[in-house]
């Protein structure tokens, strides 16, 4: 898991399928200076989450589709065709938040392989 550092966040950024699944299963701690990034992701579960996750529904163009949806635990989020990325975050982010994540999930993955 990549770690990048935008303002007064830690965007915890899953690089692989077992990051993704894994997700904020026994690091919501994390979330409380940070934000999870999933990549090639359209869906999340909350099963085994104590806490409610508010998720950001990215598309392929760094763009957000849906969101703020609040998840309560041990549910399923609704699935999202056209998100690439959904963040994960304790608090709801307010927008120039939410633009400077965007911008830097869209700088990394410049570099990533598709």
């Amino acid at each position: 898991m990549k770690e990048l550092q935008f303002n007064q966040f830690i965007i915890y950024f899953c690089e692989s399928l077992f990051e993704n699944v894994q997700g904020v299963l026994g690091r919501e701690s994390y979330l409380d200076h940070g934000v999870f990034v999933l990549r090639d992701c359209n869906w999340v579960h909350s099963y085994f989450v104590k806490n409610v996750l508010i998720l950001y529904f990215i598309d392929k163009n760094f763009n957000m589709v849906k969101g703020p949806d609040e998840l309560l635990p041990f549910k399923f989020s609704s699935f999202v065709d056209s998100a690439k990325y959904v963040i994960e975050s304790k608090r709801v982010l307010n927008n120039s938040d939410l633009v400077g994540i965007s911008n830097k999930i869209k700088s990394y993955c410049m570099i990533l392989p598709t």
